[in-house]
């Protein structure tokens, strides 16, 4: 079996209000998240590509504004994923190269773990008062898939660095880190992540 880990190539919002409010729906979805909100755009690659292509599919997206237009699911793949589903967009086709992927489906999973019954939940809840909305993409971003040998750490990394818990109090008034998140229960996390869905929102409109 071939552990070597895979790399992709992803986009991340520009905006970092809209960032923080991502990855909290992420990390309240799912504690043991170990990305940051994203869309794939290119991958798996055994290694990483050249600087100079890199920076040519950049030009062409960067600073992009894309269209987020419905909460979806993958609920008849047999998936218990949720996600945002990305609108065609002539920029984002461009540079888009998913292997094992015939489709051009660009998202942002929120959630993809293996609770059937919580991920119906999340999809309902966010369907709720759904709006559209849109947000301008960074440059091409590179991703490692980690091994499971180093997963508990890299999640670590994840919740202290990625999660900036400092909107749980902006937002919610409510004192969090990356322990207390663990203890949360399903009623007080839909309601949570109803706020910063709200929120995400707002932020679009605050622009």
């Amino acid at each position: 079996m071939n552990n070597t880990p895979k790399s992709f190539y992803v986009l991340y919002p520009k905006d970092k209000k809209i960032k923080d409010t991502l990855n909290a729906i992420k990390i309240l979805s799912d504690n043991s998240q170990r990305t940051a909100a994203h869309i794939t755009v290119r991958g798996p690659y055994s290694k990483k590509l050249t600087k100079s292509i890199v920076d040519a599919y950049s030009k062409d997206i960067a600073n992009t504004s894309l269209h987020f237009s419905e909460v979806a699911n993958f609920f008849d793949c047999g998936q218990n994923t949720v996600f945002f589903k990305c609108d065609d967009n002539e920029k984002l086709r461009k540079i888009w190269k998913k292997k094992g992927y015939k489709d051009f489906k660009p998202h942002i999973t929120l959630y993809n773990g293996t609770d059937e019954v919580f991920a119906k939940k999340l999809f309902e809840r966010l369907q709720q008062n759904f709006k559209s909305f849109d947000f301008k993409v960074d440059r091409l971003s590179f991703l490692e898939s980690k091994s499971s040998d180093d997963m508990d750490f890299y999640r670590q990394r994840l919740k202290q660095d990625l999660v900036n818990y400092e909107c749980f109090k902006d937002i919610l008034n409510v004192d969090m880190d990356k322990e207390k998140i663990k203890t949360i229960d399903e009623y007080r996390k839909l309601n949570y992540i109803s706020k910063f869905n709200a929120q995400l929102y707002k932020n679009e409109a605050d622009r």
